[in-house]
């Protein structure tokens, strides 16, 4: 089932298609806007305000600079997410408009297995610390 606006929260993980994201002129992008599109891309969202939200991409990517979201931060992980094999992607690049335009992006979204898996506060905390320290949007 695709995203919701209900959970359009602060933890949420969503798979946003990127080809309808990018050219989207609500959503501001910061960095570079991710490219790579096949089944959608994951992304989670760090901060809210009224009708408006914050989303960075996540990767399965490692590479020595991206912080690894680790399997205790997420609620209703399973797969790569369980087992630590997700990173984030560059704290420069984060998304953030009109929750309209991340319902309309996620609507091919397939159901997550155990429920929509959610970064937990601990987590967040490291995720918003690199996003602020990259120039990501705050």
């Amino acid at each position: 089932m695709p995203l919701t606006e209900a959970e359009i929260k602060l933890g949420a993980i969503a798979y946003f298609d990127v080809a309808v994201l990018n050219p989207d002129a609500a959503v501001t992008k910061s960095g570079d806007p991710v490219q790579r599109s096949a089944s959608g891309n994951q992304f989670v969202c760090y901060k809210v305000e009224n009708s408006q939200s914050y989303w960075a991409p996540l990767t399965g990517t490692e590479r020595i600079e991206r912080l690894r979201i680790q399997p205790q931060w997420v609620a209703k992980s399973y797969g790569a997410l369980a087992a630590g094999k997700v990173f984030l992607q560059d704290g420069k690049n984060t998304y953030h408009g009109p929750n309209n335009s991340f319902l309309a992006a996620a609507q091919a979204e397939q159901p997550f297995f155990k429920g929509r898996p959610c970064v937990l506060p601990p987590g967040l905390e490291a995720i918003t610390s690199v996003v602020a320290s990259r120039g990501g949007a705050l």
